[in-house]
């Protein structure tokens, strides 16, 4: 398929899902040109591309959640401390710190894991809609969003470094 077609195509599908990732108008028209050169430079690569959507979709996913890791990266806690810790806000300072945390955490995980926690946590899609759109199926999204829940889990509640230890130490 010609890169003129797939953008008429598939260009409103990818800018919707990158703006869902990064919910910024301007990186989500960013992360739709990378996609759309790097589908424009595969196909000149002699790449054969036989399900275009997907791969688009595969393609613009990846970019956005790499941006967006890098992103939460680059901002510190002090720069968000005057704000969060401001009098009378300690609820939503907790709350600020905590999903902060959740965030660290789950950047930690493997790839696919953190693609399908993601999707369904920030853009409350359907264990279908993720297997559509990372080219998998819905029992498998469901386990690996358990398993990064429970890898969650586990390092906030500091059970993850206990399990470490122990698997360490036996012999």
């Amino acid at each position: 398929m010609r890169v003129e077609t797939a953008v008429e195509q598939y260009g409103d599908l990818v800018i919707g899902l990158a703006w869902r990732v990064m919910r910024d108008g301007e990186e989500a028209k960013d992360i739709y040109q990378d996609t759309f050169i790097k589908y424009h430079d595969a196909l000149n690569a002699g790449q054969k591309i036989t399900r275009p959507k997907a791969w688009l979709c595969r393609t613009a996913l990846n970019a956005a959640l790499n941006r967006r890791r890098r992103l939460v990266r680059e901002q510190s806690l002090d720069e968000n401390a005057a704000e969060v810790w401001e009098p009378g806000t300690l609820g939503v300072a907790e709350r600020n710190l905590l999903l902060r945390q959740v965030w660290l955490v789950a950047e930690r995980l493997p790839a696919e894991q953190y693609k399908a926690f993601t999707l369904r946590y920030t853009d409350s899609l359907s264990f279908q809609q993720i297997a559509e759109l990372t080219d998998s199926t819905p029992g498998a999204v469901r386990v690996m969003v358990f398993r990064a829940l429970r890898k969650i889990r586990a390092a906030l509640t500091g059970q993850y470094m206990c399990e470490s230890l122990i698997k360490e130490n036996k012999p």
